[in-house]
């Protein structure tokens, strides 16, 4: 099968009424658009033959937790328009020194006032409500490229395991092939009185036995392309065989060069943007610590000689008590807890590439030890033991030996490839690092 070159987010400065510079990280893991076909029309589902980029395709167009990318920018854009948006101004009438008794009975000695407060936000305060919308919309865009890449790496595996049980079935129908070609040699010397007709009827036995194990693997192939299938929503599955082939990469990275990559992983992006928006958070508390002024402006009339004069005035409250510090310092703390999870979770994923890349050494060197020597011998002898045992030379047991050798070799050789196929699959998605095939194996 082709290897799956698949792959498949502010800090605030502390002073009050800083400009706010959003934080630098690393770029996003980038998704296999290599693999991915991305021509924007809409792509169905083939009646025949299915390639991995196809159901890539198909997984991103119809998979509903991959949808709502867009609606995520409209979102981020909406939040940041209304972070912006000043208070609403207050209109306020008072009418003063009215149906009291004496001078101030009726009306005629009343004082009529009517004002318009705006509170004014000093501090930045609205820069820093526009910076943790961004911050959130960094966390819900790395919560989104992290979904996609679970989603995208579960149809390759699917994928993969899809072509490993086509091609064990291949292999056992090869299998059963060479045995209905045994059964009539074994027939003809049982007619001839070399064999007993017993020793038939057990090899015959042994027959059905395998033909019970195709039909085991046939309904195992159609749950594994119901499966495929359920990905892009389709409750029966079109395609009939999926097409591919397995290969061995002719070398991989430099160790360093695939820890390196590692920061752009949509698990650690998820972290960074979080630490982000705590920061944010942080410092948006910080400068709700600035007091507000609010300006005052109107008129004022006296009713008893009907003169007007304006007012005006300006409040601004007085910090004595800052009760904005216990929560600064309880997201203080959230930052350096989510800091140390992000570095525990980048050394995770370091140790899960050593662990990869000693997976894909050791099943390397087994396939191609089984490919390239022991294979070649098996079936030598396989050939010498046919034309000794139409000679008479080797009974049927000793036969049955060698065939049953083949075929538990070939199985071992498709386990090795699917497991070799499955780390390159996940060092790509954990690096993002195309890693170059070679010949087909």
């Amino acid at each position: 099968m082709r290897t799956p070159f698949f792959l498949l987010f502010l800090s605030l400065f502390n002073c009050a009424g800083a400009r706010l510079r959003p934080e630098v990280m690393a770029e996003p893991l980038s998704l296999p658009l290599h693999l991915v076909r991305t021509s924007g029309a809409p792509i169905a589902e083939p009646a025949g033959e299915l390639d991995l980029p196809t159901a890539l395709a198909l997984t991103l167009q119809h998979h509903p937790q991959l949808q709502g990318a867009a609606d995520l920018d409209r979102l981020r854009a909406a939040r940041i328009r209304a972070a912006r948006v000043a208070p609403n101004p207050t209109l306020e009438f008072t009418a003063e020194d009215f149906l009291g008794s004496g001078p101030f009975r009726g009306v005629g000695g009343s004082q009529w006032t009517l004002t318009v407060s705006q509170l004014v936000e000093l501090g930045g305060k609205p820069e820093a409500r526009a910076a943790l919308a961004g911050a959130q919309h960094g966390v819900e865009a790395a919560q989104l490229r992290l979904t996609r890449l679970a989603v995208l790496s579960t149809v390759a595996l699917d994928f993969a395991r899809l072509v490993h049980l086509q091609e064990r079935r291949s292999n056992l129908e090869a299998q059963l092939e060479n045995a209905v070609g045994l059964e009539q040699a074994i027939a003809a010397r049982v007619e001839a009185g070399k064999d007993s007709a017993l020793q038939l009827r057990q090899y015959q036995i042994q027959l059905s036995l395998s033909r019970f194990d195709l039909q085991e693997l046939d309904r195992a192939i159609a749950a594994a392309r119901a499966r495929l299938a359920s990905h892009w929503g389709a409750r029966e599955p079109r395609f009939r065989v999926a097409v591919g082939r397995f290969s061995v990469p002719r070398s991989l990275p430099a160790p360093g060069e695939l820890r390196e990559r590692l920061s752009r992983h949509p698990e650690l992006q998820v972290r960074q943007a979080q630490i982000a928006q705590l920061r944010a958070e942080r410092e948006l508390e910080r400068r709700l610590g600035t007091p507000d002024v609010e300006l005052t402006l109107g008129v004022r009339l006296v009713a008893e000689d009907r003169n007007a004069a304006m007012v005006g005035g300006l409040s601004l409250p007085l910090p004595v008590w800052d009760r904005r510090r216990e929560a600064v310092d309880a997201l203080d703390a959230q930052v350096r807890v989510a800091e140390r999870d992000a570095a525990s979770q980048a050394f995770l994923l370091g140790q899960q590439v050593e662990r990869l890349l000693a997976e894909f050494e050791r099943t390397r060197a087994e396939l191609l030890l089984l490919e390239e020597t022991v294979l070649p011998e098996v079936e030598t002898n396989l050939g010498l033991f046919r034309e000794g045992f139409a000679m008479g030379r080797f009974t049927i047991l000793e036969m049955l030996e060698t065939q049953r050798s083949r075929f538990e070799l070939r199985e071992r050789i498709l386990t090795a490839r699917l497991a070799l196929q499955t780390a390159v699959l996940e060092l790509e998605l954990l690096t993002g690092v195309r890693l170059e095939s070679g010949g087909a194996k």
